[in-house]
């Protein structure tokens, strides 16, 4: 199975990623430091992670900061 769309909300820093294609080939994220690439990757590995050990979702660590106060 094969990833080709996807969309992440209320996840670190991320609100609303809106939906986005995943190409076969290649996909690229772009942007400043800060912006949520990493986040927006994590997420994605979330939803089939690897056998090595990938930390689970914690509310407290993970929802949007502004969630959490």
């Amino acid at each position: 199975m094969r990833l080709k769309k996807a969309r992440v909300k209320k996840y670190r820093s991320i609100r609303d990623s809106g939906w986005f294609d995943v190409e076969e080939a290649k996909t690229i994220l772009v942007g400043p430091n800060d912006a949520g690439k990493t986040a927006l990757l994590e997420a994605l590995q979330k939803i089939n992670p690897p056998r090595e050990a990938v930390r689970n979702f914690d509310a407290l660590r993970d929802y949007p900061r502004e969630r959490s106060q």
